[in-house]
Order: structure tokens, then sequence, then C-alpha cells
């Protein structure tokens, strides 16, 4: 009998112990001192993306966190309503094809075109970017 209360309690610590290392693997170990140095880009943006746990070095005292567990998680400055996407150099595509890889395209700017009643020109042809934005092109 006490052999066997000697057991079940052996195990429960080791269930304990692994319990604690997966959570300290999954959620600490990651961001512990190896998150890259905030960027001047980011700091001129006022925003980036990380979850509490990855705020990264650099990063002004004051700066709040929003979205805690969520994939737009951001870290900001207080006064900035800005997302991380709003300070791409690059305008975003009309169409809101932005970002769709090239394989995508045609069907990204089909939906586009159907969902705001475009039509385009009835030729044989396919979409392009032009403009930076979805074009119909003839061939």
């Amino acid at each position: 009998m006490k052999k066997r209360v000697w057991m079940i309690g052996i195990i429960l610590i080791i269930l304990i112990v692994i319990v604690i290392g997966g959570i300290y693997y999954k959620y600490v170990y990651p961001y512990s001192g190896n998150a890259p140095e905030i960027t001047q880009e980011e700091l001129e943006c006022g925003t980036y993306y990380g979850q509490y746990n990855q705020k990264k070095p650099g990063t002004p005292d004051n700066w709040v966190h929003d979205g805690e567990g969520t994939m737009s998680a951001t870290w900001h400055a207080p006064s900035n309503t800005n997302s991380p996407m709003d300070c791409n150099e690059e305008p975003p595509l009309i169409g809101g094809c932005a970002g769709v890889s090239l394989e995508y395209l045609q069907e990204c700017c089909d939906n586009w075109a159907l969902e705001n009643d475009i039509l385009h020109i009835q030729c044989v042809g396919e979409w392009e970017i032009k403009n930076n934005q979805c074009s119909w092109k003839c061939n």
C-alpha cells in the first residue's frame, strides 16, 4: 500500500514538472532575450505586431499592448490608432488583392470585379496589375 502511494506521488510530481516545462517552453523560452530590436520604421509607424511577451528591446516604455492572444496583437504608442499594415510603403492594391501571390491573382481580381459589379471587356485575356489595381488585359 505504501509503495503504491509513493508511486502515485512520484508520477504526479513528474506530470507537474512536464506541464510546467511545457508552459515555460511554449510561452517564455522563445522570447527570452532573443527578440530583435525595434526598427526605425516601427518607431516611426508607432506600432508593430507582437504578443505581450514579444515586446522588442528598444520599445518606448509608454507603449501599450492590445489584442493578446490574437493574430493581430500589437505593441503601439498610446495615441496611435494605426495598424502595422497602415505603414506599408506600397499603397494597397485596389481590389483588395495586396499580397496575393501570382497564382491566385486571377481569382482574386475576378472576385473583386464580381463583388463591385465591374465588367471587363468580353475578350480572351487575363487580369494584370496596372497602376496599382486589377486591370483586364485582352490577349
